[in-house]
């Protein structure tokens, strides 16, 4: 991805988690939620955040799975009451590299239709995989152009990475010189190039990863950037203080990662009102067909 010290997959390929205990099974479990002949609303491509719409995690059930579920469902499905006909694909911990053999591998066949297709995806490339923001990026608009190869007239959404800090209050680190400092420092001899990337600081690579994201999806009809950030981040402060650094609220993140299950309630209603937008209201330049 242009940085010599980026040793993630290559996004250009195709990559399965075979080795994952419980990867195949949420593989094979996906396939089988796809209904034949069924016209969606809007189908979810991601990672742990959006097999948790499920219930599970790595094909097992998660901790408060169930209320989690019962939102998804209550929100995007017809079954469950709601207004959409949804659809979640996700596996716990995927790059844009394991999304993309897993629609290559029968979760985007060619019978799958849907108005509107969203993308989570990105975060685990940063961190697990250790991978450039470039690099990052690019895998993202590879599995855009798999869902635009075989469904042309689909708008797919591109939701920015979310924030994640590793620090113990939360806190999230500010562009700039700093960042490219501990990045040379771990890049010594002391570390592996691998190391040196997990070490970075998250947060100002995804907000890199973010805005290039959004300027891509503004010079091309049928793609929409959306970006929650702000309905998760805060900062302490008080009448007579307010701290310089903001923080993820932890009500919604507890680990600063993932998301609780007020998280993702927040996060699934935003996310209901921008397809409500797409695909309800006149939107010209990203009309679904």
């Amino acid at each position: 991805g242009g940085d010599d010290a980026c040793q993630c997959e290559d996004f250009t390929e195709t990559i399965s988690r075979e080795e994952q205990q419980g990867w195949l099974p949420a593989h094979e479990a996906n396939k089988k939620r796809i209904q034949q002949n069924v016209d969606y609303d809007v189908v979810f491509f991601g990672d742990e955040t959006t097999e948790e719409w499920n219930g599970y995690w790595y094909n097992k059930p998660s901790q408060d799975g169930h209320l989690i579920r019962k939102y998804w469902n209550e929100t995007f499905t017809s079954a469950g009451g709601g207004e959409l006909e949804g659809l979640a694909l996700g596996i716990a911990g995927d790059s844009t590299a394991n999304l993309l053999w897993r629609m290559q591998h029968g979760e985007l066949p060619q019978s799958l239709n849907s108005k509107v297709f969203w993308l989570l995806i990105g975060t685990n490339d940063l961190s697990r995989g250790g991978c450039s923001e470039e690099a990052t990026v690019l895998g993202i608009l590879r599995t855009v152009e798999e869902i635009a190869f075989s469904n042309p007239g689909s708008v797919v959404v591109i939701q920015g990475i979310l924030p994640r800090s590793s620090r113990q209050n939360g806190s999230l680190e500010k562009v700039g010189g700093r960042a490219h400092h501990l990045f040379e420092w771990h890049h010594s001899e002391t570390f592996k190039a691998n190391q040196a990337r997990r070490h970075f600081l998250l947060w100002p690579s995804i907000q890199k990863i973010n805005q290039q994201l959004a300027t891509f999806c503004k010079e091309h009809d049928h793609l929409v950037y959306f970006d929650v950030d702000s309905l998760f981040l805060g900062t302490l402060g008080n009448d007579h203080y307010t701290a310089k650094s903001q923080q993820i609220v932890s009500d919604l993140m507890p680990d600063y990662v993932h998301l609780s299950v007020e998280g993702h309630r927040v996060l699934g209603n935003a996310i209901l009102r921008e397809l409500q937008r797409i695909i309800f209201e006149d939107d010209e330049r990203n009309d679904v067909e």
